[in-house]
């Protein structure tokens, strides 16, 4: 996969700001993935645990986050029944950036909770 300097920039600057974005409203959540390049060389989606109590909820923090950045939820898929893609994007002079977030508000792994609240 050949993802451009700009591409990972933007994928960095989003994240960190969404970790910042939880912190500063007191959102527990806890980055699944391989820290080994995070967050400078993002080259798929982003996993994450968040404390949501339901899908609306999520939404609610999604959109405040939308909102905030100037970003656009161009999707929002639940693939497992606790776990959500969601898409954030930023379209600058035709030109489209795009982040993927994995979000879940449990972690199961060979049938067992591992994170839970």
């Amino acid at each position: 996969m050949n993802i451009s300097i700009k591409s990972y920039l933007f994928k960095k600057r989003i994240s960190i700001f969404f970790f910042k974005f939880l912190e500063k409203n007191k959102i527990d959540y806890c980055y699944l993935g391989n820290l080994s390049h995070f967050p400078s060389k993002i080259q798929s989606d982003v996993d994450i645990f968040i404390d949501f109590k339901n899908t609306k909820d999520l939404k609610k923090i999604l959109f405040k986050f939308a909102k905030y950045k100037n970003l656009k939820i161009v999707n929002f898929i639940q693939h497992e029944f606790n776990s959500f893609t969601v898409i954030l994007c930023d379209i600058f002079k035709n030109d489209i950036e795009y982040i993927s977030f994995d979000i879940c508000n449990e972690y199961v792994i060979n049938s067992r909770k591992l994170i839970y609240l």
